[in-house]
């Protein structure tokens, strides 16, 4: 993401800028335009923001813990820096067990910066925790430890797994800026936590060499909390505490370096105050203090230390953004000498969304209706979950799209109950936070690299749509090269042609397709009619994946634990027995087969299976059985179908006699047997062709076209063969996004539904494709409930174009 995407943050960056003379009635100078050091910040910033920006995932998850056996599903929200990403449009994420091997691994299309998918839990796990591994292929290019993991637990019938006990307690040290420098005061943060990365809360002393006790510290928040202290000339200093199995411990402090830098930060109301303090001139005399952000330089001064040993300075809060800001001290010789993170929280980053219940049933089997109002006029993407609220408790404390985008996604530590940062407020909570910003590291690049010109690798190159690559050549081997090549990409209804020269190496590369499991890819040279050519020519196609697996994996075991879950254990249990005995011996896929095919489809539904393919799959539109439609009858053409059908949508004839369709004042896209197309060509079929209509609110978004505004797909009846007319050409079969399954809800009130058998769902309700915009900013959606929910947990989360974040959860009892 390059700063010229953001408008306003440079608006605000302008304003800070005008506050130069503040800084110098405090004793820090500005660079100077001559200065010859005047540009290394900038320029080093600007070279990461445009050639090596960050990406990364926060993922939304139907419910907190599974059974095994259940399917996981979940949304993927994708953002670099400050906004949804543009630089990637694919997202691989993969089901891990406890030792981080791959049991499932799918790709998913990533559309308005969301990606949506699900995972199935083997029904024979006999682990109580796996773990989901997000990524793009960009991200590979960076540091692994920040790519998107998160432990699921698993409610195994069995006991817990030994693996997640503790096997050691310890005590860290975090002195502010870095170093404790000798004979100059700091404040050293500290953390007592376990072996798997839980805090515990303890009191220790600290003395020095000779068991004087200097300091006694308590932990004031999750094992955190902080102190005072003045290293002396030749001490050194230990800590003295008892651990929870009673033992006396000793851990020894960072020893103090004789000469250094000490950088201390607190936050005020409408500012950041930072102050520097020097041991004596080894160091130098000035010093280069930098704040960036996401890779955006906010603040660079430099502090001159020649009449003082100390120098304070502000920066108004008023002009940064919410979020992880990095403050790092040079030395002239522009060496980093102290560094600090600190978080800034004010109300921008978020919009507010209200579920409203419309109507109310906890019988068994009883129909709600809900509805979502959003405040903001932007256009919205969200996700929405309804699950059982006593199987699916959940915790407001625990990972949510603010903690995550805000905060853990740049640290690579451990933050226990991330969520409180965001749900509570108060100046106690951000004294809190401030405890996680000491003892956190924060290192998406190293200074003391980029400024000497050590640059990351870059291996992978940001990933569009699928990319089909191809090799030819002749059957000896020898390349065939600068032919023009015929090609045809066919999936489902849906056809893609092109015409392709090959490159002096023999190769061709098709990019961003968008198909899912499998198309055939027809090929055939051109100008080779009786196919002599092609016949003598040896043709390799493939879909360029990321294949390499991911190293790293660190896995940190949640506090999702008992008491979060036990109410509903035993309840949870009978149901998880119930599936385990009942489907014995088969997979879930089975499973889920029969429990659809058990609850019926309508004629409806299965024409939109048997058409559709991909993310025109999906159910969330207005689809319209055209054949059965008693309001089809002496209509022409689908135009005249859907006049009045579809609310918003206008279709009138301009002054040339060509229809023109908008969809509350803008244009929607028209796709036939989901290939992008023009209102003419839909207007000349009859309406006795048509199968099926699907119409799609905005934002809908296939094959790269521009679904801001809509989409109305039409399905012409099937006749002889998809791909009548390209029999003759050979063709190889290639890989594609893995199939989006479909969300089941039975609709009770359905006539022809099966309404035998025992509803056990615990997700009620699943949609990952909402969206809002200025014209519509409420959405009203329905569910049914199980055989025996009397409490039910509403959870919704999402983005605005803008990279605004919404979170709202509500109980209905």
């Amino acid at each position: 993401m390059k700063t010229a995407d953001l408008p306003e943050l440079k608006k605000l960056l302008i304003k800070l800028y005008m506050r130069i003379l503040l800084c110098i009635m405090l004793g820090l100078t500005y660079f100077s335009p001559k200065l010859s050091a005047q540009n290394i910040f900038d320029v080093t910033l600007n070279k990461l923001a445009e050639e090596y920006p960050q990406e990364k995932i926060y993922i939304h998850f139907d419910k907190e813990a599974y059974n095994p056996g259940e399917r996981i599903w979940f949304k993927a929200y994708l953002f670099s820096g400050l906004l949804p990403s543009t630089l990637s449009k694919t997202i691989y994420a993969e089901l891990l067990d406890e030792k981080g091997q791959i049991i499932e691994r799918i790709t998913a299309p990533v559309f308005n910066g969301g990606a949506a998918s699900s995972f199935d839990i083997p029904g024979d796990i006999n682990q109580n925790r796996v773990y989901v591994r997000a990524y793009t292929a960009w991200m590979l290019n960076f540091d692994h430890g920040f790519l998107f993991t998160r432990e699921i637990p698993v409610m195994n019938v069995s006991e817990r797994n030994a693996s997640s006990k503790v096997s050691d307690w310890m005590l860290e040290f975090f002195p502010e800026g870095g170093d404790l420098v000798q004979n100059l005061e700091s404040r050293v943060a500290f953390k007592f936590r376990d072996s798997r990365g839980l805090p515990f809360d303890q009191s220790a002393v600290i003395m020095n060499n000779k068991e004087e006790i200097v300091a006694e510290i308590h932990s004031v928040h999750h094992g955190m909390g902080s102190f005072r202290m003045t290293p002396k000339p030749g001490e050194k200093y230990s800590a003295k505490w008892t651990n929870p199995r009673g033992e006396e411990v000793i851990t020894q402090l960072p020893e103090a370096i004789e000469n250094g830098v000490v950088l201390e930060i607190y936050q005020a109301s409408d500012a950041l105050h930072y102050r520097l303090a020097r041991a004596d001139e080894s160091e130098g005399r000035n010093f280069y203090v930098v704040a960036q952000m996401q890779q955006m330089l906010f603040y660079r001064a430099r502090a001159n230390l020649l009449h003082s040993s100390a120098i304070s300075g502000k920066i108004p809060l008023e002009d940064i953004p919410s979020g992880i800001i990095q403050f790092t001290v040079f030395n002239e010789s522009h060496q980093p000498v102290a560094e600090r993170i600190a978080f800034i929280q004010l109300e921008d980053y978020s919009f507010q969304t209200d579920i409203t219940i419309s109507k109310k049933s906890l019988k068994n089997r009883g129909k709600n209706l809900i509805q979502l109002e959003v405040s903001d006029t932007s256009i919205t993407n969200l996700s929405v979950s309804v699950t059982d609220a006593e199987l699916n408790p959940g915790h407001l404390f625990h990972e949510n799209i603010y903690s995550s985008l805000l905060l853990t996604s740049d640290l690579k530590g451990y933050v226990h109950q991330p969520g409180y940062y965001f749900m509570e407020k108060g100046k106690e909570v951000n004294e809190q936070l401030d405890l996680v910003m000491l003892t956190n590291g924060w290192r998406r690049f190293k200074w003391e690299e980029v400024l000497t010109g050590i640059w990351p690798e870059i291996k992978y190159r940001p990933q569009g749509y699928i990319n089909v690559k191809g090799q030819i050549d002749d059957m000896n081997g020898k390349v065939l090269s600068l032919q023009e090549l015929n090609l045809l990409v066919a999936t489902g209804g849906k056809q893609e042609f092109a015409n392709i020269r090959l490159d002096s190496t023999g190769k061709v590369n098709i990019p961003d397709l968008l198909f899912f499991d499998s198309a055939k890819l027809y090929y055939q040279f051109n100008h080779d009619k009786n196919k002599v050519l092609t016949r003598a020519a040896r043709f390799h196609f493939e879909s360029e994946w990321v294949s390499d697996s991911v190293k790293y994996f660190r896995p940190y075991y949640y506090a999702w634990a008992a008491k979060d879950i036990s109410a509903a254990e035993e309840k949870n249990k009978a149901i998880a027995q119930e599936i385990l005995e009942k489907y014995e011996g088969k997979t879930f896929e089975e499973l889920q087969t029969v429990t659809v095919k058990a609850m019926g489809k309508t004629k409806t539904d299965l024409l939109n299976d048997e058409y559709t393919s991909g993310i025109f799959k999906t159910s969330y539109a207005k689809i319209f059985n055209v054949e059965d439609d008693p309001q089809s009858r002496g209509k022409m053409t689908v135009l005249d179908y859907l006049q009045a059908r579809v609310p918003g949508v206008e279709i009138v004839t301009d002054m040339y006699g060509s229809a023109v369709v908008s969809w509350r004042g803008q244009t929607p896209v028209i796709y036939l047997n989901e290939i992008a197309t023009s209102i003419d060509v839909i207007q000349s079929i009859p309406l006795d062709n048509i199968a099926l209509v699907k119409a799609f609110r905005p934002p809908f978004f296939a094959l790269g076209a521009n679904g801001g505004y809509g989409a109305i797909a039409v399905y012409t009846k099937k006749g002889g063969g998809d791909y009548e007319g390209f029999d003759a050409m050979d063709y190889i079969t290639v890989s594609g996004y893995t199939p989006i399954r479909q969300f089941y809800s039975p609709d009770y009130e359905n006539e022809d539904i099966d309404k035998d058998g025992k509803d056990s769902r615990i997700t009620l309700y699943w949609n990952p494709f909402l969206s809002t915009d200025k014209d519509n900013r409420k959405i009203s959606l329905s569910f049914h409930n199980n055989d025996f929910t009397r409490k039910i947990r509403v959870v919704a989360e999402g983005i605005t174009e803008d990279g605004r974040l919404t979170r709202v959860e509500k109980i209905i009892q």
